[in-house]
């Protein structure tokens, strides 16, 4: 596994950032080649935006946020679907 791009919002309060400010990070760091995308930051609001997100890069993002839910719920063996979760909430079901 490689690293493509890295890119950031150059700062520690991501809080204050929206969805919007998720979906411009995403196209900033987006390299076409790239298997899927990771946007990274537990008090960041990405988890509104990862539709929209995957929808423009055409494969799977993680997010902080998404991947500590799915984690949970899978820990609790809740069975079921977050459409709005992107690929990785999009069936829970093992």
């Amino acid at each position: 596994m490689s690293v493509l791009n890295a890119v950031g919002l150059g700062e520690q309060a991501n809080v204050k950032h929206g969805p919007d400010a998720a979906l411009a990070l995403a196209k900033r760091a987006w390299v076409p080649d790239a298997d899927g995308l990771v946007l990274s930051c537990g008090n960041f609001r990405s988890l509104e935006a990862i539709p929209q997100i995957e929808q423009h890069i055409g494969k799977p993002l993680l997010t902080s946020n998404g991947c500590a839910l799915w984690s949970a719920l899978t820990v609790s063996g809740w069975r079921g679907a977050i459409p709005s979760g992107g690929h990785l909430l999009q069936r829970l079901a093992f």
